[in-house]
């Protein structure tokens, strides 16, 4: 069976699901019962990451700017540490 284990050792397993419009979509879950025991061909597991940074403005607290993949991230974001246009994201 398909599984997956996050950084924060939680398992994760693969599970394919029809919408009520009749189309085929995959999701992981915490639930092993009905798992896929292969990742289904042409078929891409992507690890995302959230990109967030501290607002203190207003409310105050961290504020969402991007859900990428790690290499996006580092490109787009990386440069602007320690810049004024960290600021305008």
């Amino acid at each position: 069976m398909f599984s997956y284990v996050n950084r924060k050792n939680i398992t994760y397993y693969l599970h394919m699901r029809r919408t009520a419009a009749g189309k085929t979509v995959y999701v992981m879950t915490r639930s092993s019962t009905d798992a896929l025991e292969t990742v289904p061909p042409g078929m891409e597991i992507v690890e995302k990451f959230t990109v967030e940074r501290m607002g203190y403005s207003g409310m105050g607290g961290w504020r969402f700017v991007a859900l990428v993949s790690l290499q996006e991230a580092l490109r787009a974001y990386l440069p602007r540490l320690g810049r004024p246009s960290f600021f305008e994201m």
